[in-house]
This record gives structure tokens, C-alpha cells and sequence, in this order.
């Protein structure tokens, strides 16, 4: 019989209305819960999920979106642990890059999937599982509450973020990857290490074990151009804008005039300047038996 440590945060947009079944489906199953714990904060959280991994739990079942997966992540980096992926939360990225779309795949690939490895980003020391942000997303998501979240779904960050976007101002980014320099003005710069970035693939061939990470930006002089990026990664045009800027790395720096927010899936992460690094296969997690060719 599959042994199991389940930890769920209780503020995921779906929790209160999924994890119920989510739970009765996995005993149903053959799953053996050996300890379950919901919490409310990430602090907790953590501390559950760093206690199974001591403990030598061989798979801990994680339920909630990006933040409490990327929370989750950081204490799973390089252990023996695997991670099962319950998607309750708004926008769910880091399970569709694992090809988890719904909750009957999600139990399907941890009780008949198969277990991988899959690469986790780093910034400032700090481990993230999908993707960060710098400037006006960060903003938007730091001035977003659960509770809308809970309530309307992704367009919480639109009702929220629209005082916010009327407030921000542009500023300085100057990145280095290597020998290579880029500096430019914009809004927000968008650093991957899977790919999604909410609904949409960020490039064609991102993925959670290329060894690299995606940098995405735009060169923005005016609100109404942020705008603009925003529309095209809504609707899958975003490497077609003339102003883009997008390429993969191992390593990068991003320093900006002035100072500004970080995000890590949706959490905040301090401030610029920021170094990057991707760890490749730190993380062991549970897919579905079949998956897409973009996933591992």
C-alpha cells in the first residue's frame, strides 16, 4: 500500500471545496495517509513538509496553487522525498507544466504516474518551482487578497492590480547572462523555470527539465504598452511583440533603477537586484503516466 504525509493550506482558492474529495479519492485508491495537516499560512506549511521529509516520508501529497507548491518545493529541494502535486489554487501553472490539469489527473498520477525529476529555479537563495517576477506583477500579486482570490478566480489580480498599474512608473533593467549585457526600460520582467506563466506557455519549448530558464520581457516606455504585454500573454502572442525580449539561461543577473519587488509564484521575495540560477532535477515529483512531449 502507497504511504502518504498530506499537508494542504487551507487559504488555496479551492481547498475548502476540493479537499474533502481530494482526500476521500486518494484513500479510496489505496493511498495510506499517514499524517494529515491543513494549515493557513506558509510558515506552517513548511514546517509540516520539512518534518515528513526528516522523518523519511517517501511521497508527501502537497494541496494548492503556485505559492504553497513553490513553499513546498524549497523544502523538498534535493531530498529523497517525492512531492504529489494537488492543484487547488487560482492559477495552477506549475501543474500544468507537470501535465496535471485537473484533480482526477492529480490523483491519478500520484497513485498510477510515474516519479521524476524535474529543475527548480533559484533566486537570491531562495528556490521557486514555476516562475518569477520583478516590478509591476509583483506588485499586482503582493496588493492582491486570498479572499478575491478565493472568490473570483484570476480575475482577482485584474480588480485588484488596476490601481496599482495606474500608479507604477517604468524603470531601468540592465541584465547579464554570461558575457552578454541587456539594458532597457520596461514594467516587469518575468523569469521562468517552467511553462506556464498562468494559462500560457511562455515559449514552445520551456519545460520544467530543459536545464535552463526562460527570461521574459518588454521594452515598455508607457502604461498602455505594459497593457499591451499583458493582452499578448493573455492570448498566446507575447514572443510576437517587436519590443520582446526572451532567452534561456543557466544563470542570470537582473539589476533595476529603482529598487523593485520580486514574486515568487505569486509570494513576495524581497527586491532587486536579483541573481538567478536554475538547479537541475532538485526536485522529485509524481506525473501522470502519460504526459504531453513538453513535460518531463
Amino acid at each position: 500500500m502507497l504511504s502518504a504525509v498530506l499537508v494542504a493550506n487551507s487559504g488555496a482558492r479551492q481547498t475548502a471545496e476540493s479537499f474533502a474529495k481530494a482526500r476521500a479519492m486518494l484513500v479510496e485508491r489505496g493511498v495510506r495517509l499517514t499524517m494529515t495537516h491543513v494549515v493557513d499560512n506558509h510558515k506552517d506549511l513548511c514546517r509540516y513538509v520539512r518534518r515528513a521529509v526528516k522523518s523519511g516520508a517517501p511521497l508527501v501529497i502537497v494541496a494548492g496553487g503556485d505559492g504553497t507548491m513553490t513553499a513546498a518545493a524549497g523544502q523538498l529541494a534535493k531530498s529523497k522525498s517525492v512531492l504529489g502535486v494537488l492543484p487547488l489554487g487560482t492559477g495552477n501553472s506549475f501543474a500544468l507544466s507537470l501535465g496535471i490539469t485537473d484533480l482526477e489527473t492529480a490523483i491519478g498520477a500520484i497513485v498510477a504516474g510515474r516519479e521524476v525529476t524535474v529543475d527548480l529555479g533559484n533566486v537570491n537563495g531562495t528556490y521557486f518551482a514555476n516562475f518569477a517576477t520583478i516590478g509591476l506583477s509583483s506588485t499586482i500579486a503582493r496588493a492582491t487578497p486570498n479572499g478575491l482570490k478565493k472568490i473570483v478566480g484570476a480575475a482577482a489580480y485584474v480588480l485588484a492590480g488596476l490601481l496599482p498599474a495606474l500608479r507604477s512608473r517604468p524603470f531601468r533593467c540592465k541584465v547579464r547572462t554570461g558575457k552578454q549585457k541587456l539594458a532597457f526600460q520596461t514594467y516587469q520582467v518575468i523569469v521562468a523555470n517552467g511553462r506556464y506563466f498562468g494559462h500560457t506557455p511562455l515559449t514552445p519549448d520551456a519545460s520544467l527539465n530543459s536545464g535552463r530558464l526562460t527570461f521574459y520581457s518588454t521594452t515598455d516606455a508607457t502604461i498602455v504598452d505594459a497593457a499591451n504585454t499583458y493582452a499578448s500573454l493573455l492570448l498566446d502572442r507575447q514572443a510576437l511583440l517587436a519590443n520582446a525580449h526572451v532567452f534561456d539561461a543557466t544563470e542570470l543577473r537582473v539589476r533595476t533603477h529603482p529598487a523593485q519587488a520580486i514574486a515568487i509564484d505569486g509570494e513576495q521575495c524581497g527586491k532587486t537586484p536579483a541573481t538567478f540560477k536554475v538547479v537541475p532535477g532538485a526536485l522529485r515529483v509524481m506525473v501522470p503516466a502519460v504526459t504531453p512531449p513538453a513535460v518531463p
